[in-house]
């Protein structure tokens, strides 16, 4: 189990700086952020701490331990959220979609065809 100690931290101070600018909406903070070798999911304990910092609001270790957290749904849980997403980039969860796609039509003239010429005859009578 590893936990994140940000004393050990040497870049903390110029993180906290990039992460206030990222909620300000500044351009320039992925070139700072990979200039101090944060990336990807180093970034969540430095946006923690900072959010400790910023706001006072003491964070936990997580139910794992490994990492220190907020209440979730708690608006320093969801400024950490959108901090780490803005860093990360949207996530793509893909289109869950079939691989074929076909006309519903054509889905029902084959259902259609399928039928038995009585079966016919009552579908056209019923429709009728």
């Amino acid at each position: 189990m590893t936990t994140f100690n940000i004393t050990s931290a040497s870049n903390f101070a110029g993180a906290c700086k990039v992460f206030a600018d990222i909620e300000s909406k500044a351009q320039d903070w992925a070139e700072r952020l990979a200039a101090l070798g944060i990336t990807g999911v180093d970034v969540q304990p430095y946006v923690t701490a900072y959010i400790s910092q910023v706001t006072g609001v003491k964070a936990h270790p997580s139910q794992r331990g490994d990492v220190l957290v907020f209440k979730k749904d708690s608006p320093e849980y969801n400024r950490v959220k959108y901090i780490c997403r803005v860093i990360r980039g949207p996530i793509d969860m893909g289109r869950h979609t079939k691989s074929e796609q076909t006309d519903p039509v054509a889905k029902l003239l084959a259902a259609y065809n399928k039928l038995t010429a009585g079966e016919k005859r009552s579908f056209k009578a019923k429709i009728a």
